[in-house]
């Protein structure tokens, strides 16, 4: 049993990073403050954050009711009965990437309004990990529809066969529930679909006894935010002793102090990159 789950875990992930011919780009951009990037930079790790903790109040909604609608319109009511069964046991965790290097809305949202810095990883070290899938954040709904009835017919006959053996088939809906959360993580309402996004995802038990992630917490306001750290080069990739390929300073920021921090820290002095002044004209305060 536990060779067909992990069987099924590949072919789940497969199917969730479709990028449906898409060829990704070669850098994708990280934006953060100061602060935030030479910490990065100085440790190799970012943060995946529990999405229910989003900023953005419209986190997974859209992707929650994509899924209900497929899985309700969906014949084999088993289906949709076990997703529901484990649905609320396991949690999405994301960080996110722009395909824009040097972009004003970009600076202003995630930033820091212009006092951050933009660090460009390399696609394909984020993309061959054996842990935390890189996907692109998919806006298109009806490829979004067809992602759901691919991972809904990958467990279709298996879950059938499971019927009369509930505990194969809890097992069964458990792994693909953790598909349908990361899934759920790349979706967006085509609204957003100027942010060209790419996100690191990954879903974890909210039961911590339950997986082997080490979960710490950050303060937001009053509620303690749980996330885990991601080692950058963990990854397959020729390149991935260095996973950075260019820092951007942002444009309300003393290039020449910024750029000192930058090449103070740890990466720069693994391999040294381009470190490039923002282009954009924004205001300043």
């Amino acid at each position: 049993m536990q060779k067909e789950l992990e069987s099924l875990k590949i072919a789940a992930a497969k199917i969730v990073s479709d990028e449906a011919g898409q060829p990704p780009p070669p850098v994708v951009y990280h934006y953060a403050s100061l602060d935030v990037a030479v910490k990065i930079l100085d440790t190799f790790e970012m943060w995946c954050t529990n999405v229910a903790f989003s900023t953005d109040t419209s986190e997974g909604v859209h992707g929650e009711s994509v899924i209900g609608g497929v899985c309700t319109a969906d014949p084999d009511l088993l289906m949709r009965g076990a997703r529901e069964l484990v649905a609320e046991e396991i949690d999405g965790y994301a960080t996110c990437f722009s395909v824009d290097a040097d972009e004003v809305t970009k600076w202003q949202t995630y930033g820091a309004n212009g006092t951050g810095v933009a660090i460009g990883f390399d696609v394909d070290v984020l993309s061959k990990r054996a842990n935390v899938a890189f996907c692109r954040v998919e806006y298109d709904e009806s490829r979004q529809k067809k992602l759901v009835k691919k991972l809904l017919d990958l467990f279709r006959g298996r879950m059938r066969s499971a019927k009369s053996r509930p505990p194969r088939l809890r097992r069964l809906a458990y792994v693909l529930t953790l598909s349908f959360v990361v899934l759920r993580a790349r979706m967006k309402h085509d609204s957003y679909s100027v942010e060209r996004e790419y996100r690191l995802l990954d879903a974890l038990p909210k039961d911590e006894k339950l997986h082997d992630a080490k979960l710490a917490y950050f303060k937001r306001g009053d509620r303690l935010v749980p996330f885990f750290r991601v080692n950058l080069r963990d990854s397959s990739a020729e390149g991935a002793a260095q996973p950075v390929r260019e820092v951007w300073i942002g444009p309300c920021l003393d290039f020449a102090t910024a750029e000192t921090a930058i090449k103070n820290t740890v990466a720069y002095g693994t391999r040294s990159f381009p470190v490039v002044r923002s282009q954009v004209a924004m205001p300043c305060d």
